[in-house]
């Protein structure tokens, strides 16, 4: 019963997320066609269950892809690259704005930046899952947490609907 309860909980959540989420501006920029802005209001309330700053169990500054940190519901599915030692959680992003939106973040608590062997890692992991598309984004570039992560969605990235003509 509590878990029926738990789940529906995150339900009306995330249909309370989808439904306060809008696009806020819409406009020409410079050499792009069209920029999006969306408003998620709901996100800096974080996820039901995530523990939250001042909460003794919570580790890394209340980091919430850092897996003590998750409720319970919110788990994944465990990469391993044995040769390079990276390991990975893939999480259903509760925040999509793509479909089939998907978080890959390292299971140790590091800094969001590129290393070599996270580089070979999600160029092995494009090669494998060729229907995906991974993104990243460094911490001064939009990147609204300080943990190793990738974005991943099998829908085109939004960078992949402008025009090459407007490249060059």
């Amino acid at each position: 019963a509590r878990d029926d309860r738990t789940r529906d909980i995150y339900d009306e959540y995330l249909q309370d997320e989808r439904r306060n989420a809008k696009v806020v501006e819409t406009k020409q920029l410079g050499i792009f066609k069209v920029v999006k802005i969306l408003w998620r209001p709901l996100r800096r309330m974080g996820f039901p269950g995530t523990k939250l700053k001042g909460d003794p169990a919570a580790v890394n500054d209340s980091c919430f892809v850092c897996i003590p940190n998750m409720p319970d519901l919110q788990r994944g599915v465990h990469i391993s690259d044995k040769q390079s030692g990276v390991e990975i959680a893939a999480l259903c992003n509760p925040f999509q704005i793509l479909t089939n939106h998907v978080t890959l973040a390292s299971i140790e608590h590091l800094p969001q930046e590129l290393s070599l062997e996270y580089i070979r890692f999600i160029l092995e992991l494009t090669r494998k899952a060729s229907s995906f598309r991974f993104a990243f984004n460094a911490e001064g570039a939009g990147a609204s947490i300080p943990h190793l992560h990738f974005q991943g969605s099998d829908s085109p990235l939004p960078i992949e609907s402008i025009g090459e003509d407007l490249l060059f």
